[in-house]
């Protein structure tokens, strides 16, 4: 997230949604719509919290998110290549 102090992956809470419910979407296509989250890192319990919640409505197939942190104050990633790249990698 970008306001975690140390990852500085620069995505908001609306970019991790979105990679969260790519995931989601592939398992549901190619895993018979099983799929494991892990928590790791996080060193912004607000970021946590919400990030958490986020995932858990996206596994329940709710599109209703918070993001209270608002948009990265730079240029988030974008990582559409990187998602191109998994599936070329993986032959999904």
């Amino acid at each position: 997230h970008w306001d975690d102090p140390l990852a500085n992956m620069g995505l908001s809470l609306t970019g991790y949604n979105w990679i969260s419910n790519q995931l989601i979407n592939f398992a549901n296509t190619f895993c018979s719509e099983r799929i494991i989250f892990f928590l790791e890192g996080g060193y912004n319990l607000d970021v946590l919290k919400y990030g958490v919640l986020n995932s858990i409505k996206g596994l329940m197939d709710e599109d209703d998110y918070s993001d209270p942190l608002g948009p990265s104050p730079l240029q988030e990633p974008d990582i559409k290549d990187l998602i191109s790249e998994i599936i070329k990698i993986h032959k999904l």
